[in-house]
């Protein structure tokens, strides 16, 4: 699950990963089902 800017809160959960704003345009195209894969940036 990818959470945008009106995201409930985590719950305490921790956040593994942010998406680059760069790719969120690709991310809102993919289907459901597609693989997301992420990597460090540095």
């Amino acid at each position: 699950v990818v959470f945008l800017a009106d995201h409930p809160t985590t719950g305490g959960y921790p956040v593994i990963a942010v998406v680059d704003p760069r790719g969120l345009p690709l991310l809102g195209q993919a289907r459901p089902g597609t693989r997301v894969h992420f990597r460090p940036t540095g």
